[in-house]
């Protein structure tokens, strides 16, 4: 059986665990009563003050750890350090899968754990190993091939924004009655050598609307 951490003494008399204690105040309906006599023990707020004499000589007392398997022996103080480090102590996962076992098969268990987050190789956000593949599937910040052939390699959340902009789009010239279809990246050119075509279509639409405002 455990010895006591951090006793307390009641005003009945008795003494116990202060984390124990503690607990029970957190679990039972006032009035909070002795584990051992059943009598009344007040409430929490009327203070928990560890019994310092019994505490330096339980302190003191030798003792080995219960872990199977585990060959450490020290003072009863140094227990609760030991146990933080102790190859052969019970523990869960640490990521939260439910899987438990000694501490020493924990990083091995690390390995493979499904819950253990990584981060998205796109976006960067942490994410469970069992949802990372479909997270990237769908990521917003995924890069996509250019499908106008740019080479460039977008992220899904700016997809369509580069499309617009992309200089191999093609686009149609803007001039009215210039049928020409060629990539954005061309439109500078296209104008400077149809300058004088584009302004004899413009003249032309200038004048078919002059001819249909006479008629009305």
């Amino acid at each position: 059986q455990d010895l006591m951490y951090r006793p307390v003494s009641l005003s009945c008399g008795h003494t116990v665990c202060k984390t124990c204690l503690e607990n029970l105040y957190q679990k039972s309906r006032p009035p909070v009563k002795c584990p051992s006599c059943r009598k009344e023990i007040g409430t929490a707020d009327e203070g928990l003050n560890v019994n310092v004499a019994l505490n330096i000589l339980l302190n003191k007392i030798q003792i080995k750890c219960t872990n199977e398997g585990c060959s450490w022996k020290g003072e009863n103080r140094q227990k609760q350090d030991h146990i933080t480090s102790c190859s052969y102590h019970q523990v869960t996962c640490y990521d939260g899968c439910g899987f438990s076992g000694i501490r020493s098969i924990m990083e091995e268990h690390a390995k493979s754990c499904p819950s253990k987050k990584e981060k998205c190789q796109f976006c960067r956000e942490e994410i469970s190993r069992r949802d990372l593949e479909e997270h990237e599937q769908q990521c917003d910040e995924k890069p996509r091939g250019c499908p106008y052939e740019c080479g460039a390699l977008i992220p899904r959340s700016h997809f369509h924004l580069h499309l617009m902009k992309c200089k191999n789009r093609m686009v149609r010239c803007q001039v009215k009655g210039c049928f020409k279809v060629m990539p954005q990246k061309e439109e500078e050119q296209h104008a400077n050598e149809y300058t004088i075509t584009h302004q004899k279509l413009l003249a032309d639409e200038v004048q078919m609307l002059k001819q249909d405002m006479w008629q009305k």
